[in-house]
C-alpha cells in the first residue's frame, strides 16, 4: 500500500466514510508487511549467528595458536636441518 492511497483511507475515517472493506484492505495489508519485516529479521539473525560461529572458530584457532607447545612446534619446523 502507498502511502498515498493510506492517507486517503486515513481521511476517509476521518470523515467518518469509510466501510469494513477498507478497514479489510488496511489489516490485510498491516499483516502482510509485519510477515515480511518479520521474515526479514529472521534472515538477519541467522546471518548474525553464521557470523558469530565463524568469529568463535577464528578466536578458538588463535587461541590454539598462542598455545606454547604449537608455538615451539611450529618454530622448530621453520629451520631447516
Amino acid at each position: 500500500m502507498t502511502i498515498k492511497h493510506l492517507d486517503e483511507l486515513k481521511k476517509k475515517f476521518q470523515n467518518k466514510e469509510g466501510d469494513i472493506q477498507d478497514l479489510g484492505e488496511l489489516l490485510c495489508d498491516f499483516f502482510k508487511s509485519q510477515s515480511l519485516h518479520a521474515k526479514d529479521i529472521k534472515a538477519q539473525l541467522l546471518e548474525l549467528n553464521h557470523n558469530q560461529e565463524v568469529i568463535y572458530d577464528t578466536l578458538d584457532s588463535v587461541k590454539e595458536s598462542l598455545n606454547p607447545v604449537y608455538t615451539i612446534i611450529n618454530s622448530d619446523e621453520s629451520y631447516p636441518e
